[in-house]
């Protein structure tokens, strides 16, 4: 009976013990050099040691920031997490080819460069609770369902097809640039996505905005100096409270050829 008692209480111990590794929420890149996303280069505090775990599964969270100044190779077909920010981090994430996916919470890029060096990688967004572009740039297709959308002075190298479906006000600072295609779908819910409140935007590639929703999308809002540079179409149905061009003084050039 001893011997029973002692195996199940070192059972219940290891199973505990993984549990922590595994389900530990943060999952920190903390390397100074460049390295790979599936080495030993993550941690479960900022400026940890590499603790052996490996990089964050669909459960964790991505965090890139200061502390990991190293660049990261993505050297598998596809990764999955529960959400990424890349914040204070200066530099490159490139997906190398690959796809990486971000499940129910949060895209937040407030600096650093996502890269594709090799060409090809996607950016999936799966019903993510919100994503925030605050700065740095994406060289990669993205593409998604988020319930909030907010642009605050990221450069977009790579077509963009968002779907908002919440009830969030987004309120853009403005200062992005979108290279290629932009397109945004507000499907469902009862707030705004607004552009260029506080700097100007240029969308160079065809632009489609989309609004079913009881909501608003509005672009050069408060701005001088918005462009649109290609095709732009726009739809607005159902109850949707429309599309909307720099409402307190904004201005906006198109000059699609």
């Amino acid at each position: 009976m001893k011997n029973i008692i002692s195996v199940n209480y070192l059972f219940t111990l290891f199973f505990l013990f993984v549990q922590v590794q595994l389900f530990a929420q943060n999952r920190y890149w903390v390397s100074d050099v460049a390295s790979n996303w599936s080495g030993n280069n993550w941690a479960n505090s900022s400026n940890g040691a590499p603790d052996g775990v490996g990089p964050p599964t669909a459960v964790q969270n991505a965090i890139f920031d200061v502390n990991g100044t190293g660049n990261c190779l993505f050297d598998v077909v596809s990764a999955s997490v529960n959400s990424i920010t890349l914040s204070t981090y200066t530099a490159i994430l490139d997906l190398n080819g690959s796809d990486l996916e971000v499940s129910s919470g949060s895209f937040i890029l407030s600096s650093g460069t996502i890269a594709d060096n090799v060409g090809g990688a996607n950016i999936f967004l799966n019903n993510a609770s919100s994503a925030d572009f605050n700065g740095g740039s994406v060289d990669a297709r993205i593409s998604g369902k988020i319930q909030s959308l907010d642009f605050d002075g990221t450069r977009f190298l790579k077509s963009c097809f968002f779907e908002k479906s919440g009830t969030a006000n987004d309120f853009g600072s403005g200062g992005n640039y979108f290279e290629d295609t932009l397109s945004i779908n507000y499907s469902t819910g009862g707030g705004y996505i607004i552009f260029g409140q506080t700097d100007p935007d240029t969308l160079n590639g065809y632009v489609n905005f989309v609004n079913s929703s009881s909501g608003y999308i509005e672009f050069g809002r408060n701005t001088i100096g918005n462009f649109v540079n290609d095709l732009m179409e726009v739809s607005s149905t159902g109850s949707s409270n429309g599309i909307r061009f720099g409402t307190i003084g904004g201005t906006t050039t198109f000059s699609a050829s």
